[in-house]
């Protein structure tokens, strides 16, 4: 019953979150301008088209009945608009809170200059973010010190990859230069700190491909992202290895000889059946206590079952940094940990990528993705 309530409320929260800023959007643009009759019909049809796309794109579980280029156009119309969607309300959420504090005129002049301000703004906004957005990833430089750092591998580089989301919009051709871009660091090892895609692998097969490439002296590692689990653990976890890339599906490894990497499932696994979850003190009985620990986990609020277990470095990922400035704020209040490097206790530091891709829509707003380049020290 507790799950399919929580099923249930996944499901009207967003449409009713969506709902009420569409009908905002209608309000303030619309009809207290007073734009006519026509005006209003046209605006509104216009308002409902685009709610409803959202929803087919986001509710159908498939298109396959759809032409390939029709499907990605719809999907592409529908997370722009959820972008676009947002950051109009703030647009309009600012003009409000603006024409309260300065006690401005409501007269259908005032309305009218209150709209076109919005808009001009709400355009601003989107444009900014798509240019965010789909702007070429750049390597991120992150320098850490761990005491128990071996002195030999002073200078030791990890590259970290995350929240890649390959699927209808990030294709094959921007896999190729994710790659390429993460090659360009030399790095001694790689690792993906899961939801790297968006889709099955029948699906995506041609276009997570270019992961071949990927080439790192200690080899490159992934998590699962709770997308892996919505998507099909089982099959990823099965095809990940024939393109090089070594899952640690709840596992340990011994680098070198000199530090243990640790690797968790992601939270999402505790609906999918107790195989996919382990004790971290499981994990890590019978370890060389002396050698430093860097776990992988998707979620940095996984650091609450690593911390105490040795971990020396958890990386994690799953936030994107809030992906679109304001709404990183309100991520804020869910994670304690959303972007960059944090102490957590005396022994365990945390670092939280942005995000090397991005869910949804294609967009960035102050909150660029990143391709981190970690070189771990001693001290």
């Amino acid at each position: 019953m507790r799950r399919l309530i929580e099923r249930a409320l996944r499901i009207v929260l967003p449409l009713t979150v969506l709902g009420a800023e569409h009908a905002y959007v209608y309000l303030r643009w619309v009809l207290e301008p007073g734009w006519g009759v026509a005006g209003s019909v046209l605006g509104g049809a216009a308002l409902l088209l685009l709610f409803v796309n959202l929803i087919y794109v986001f509710v159908s579980r498939s298109r396959a009945h759809l032409r390939p280029e029709l499907d990605r156009a719809l999907t592409l119309a529908a997370y722009i608009w959820l972008g676009a969607l947002f950051l109009s309300v703030v647009a309009l959420g600012a003009v409000d809170l603006a024409r309260l504090l300065l006690a401005l005129t409501v007269a259908p002049d005032g309305l009218r200059i209150g709209a076109a301000v919005s808009a001009a703004l709400a355009v601003t906004l989107v444009a900014l973010a798509l240019k965010g957005g789909l702007s070429p990833v750049r390597l991120k430089a992150v320098s850490v010190r761990i005491p128990t750092w071996p002195e030999r591998l002073n200078g030791f580089t990890v590259v970290q990859l995350s929240d890649v989301h390959i699927g209808r919009v990030l294709r094959r051709r921007w896999v190729e230069s994710v790659v390429a871009r993460a090659n360009s660091a030399h790095a001694d090892m790689i690792v993906i700190t899961g939801d790297l895609i968006d889709g099955s692998v029948s699906a995506l097969e041609h276009d997570v491909a270019p992961l071949t490439n990927l080439s790192a002296k200690h080899g490159v590692y992934f998590v699962t992202g709770n997308h892996e689990f919505y998507a099909g653990v089982d099959p990823w976890v099965a095809h990940l290895p024939k393109l090089g890339v070594q899952v640690l599906a709840n596992q340990r490894v011994t680098i070198d000889g000199a530090f243990d990497l640790l690797g968790l499932h992601d939270r999402a696994a505790r609906y999918f059946g107790a195989r996919y979850q382990a004790q971290v003190a499981d994990l890590v009985a019978g370890r060389d206590p002396s050698r430093p620990l860097i776990a992988l986990a998707h979620q940095p609020s996984e650091i609450t079952r690593l911390a105490g277990h040795g971990v020396d470095l958890h990386l994690a990922g799953h936030t994107h940094g809030g992906q679109i400035w304001p709404f990183s704020l309100l991520v804020r209040l869910e994670h304690r940990y959303v972007a960059g490097l944090y102490q957590h206790d005396k022994k365990t530091q945390v670092y939280v990528s942005r995000g090397t891709g991005f869910w949804g829509p294609p967009m960035r707003l102050f909150v660029p993705a990143e391709i981190t380049h970690i070189s771990l020290h001693h001290g």
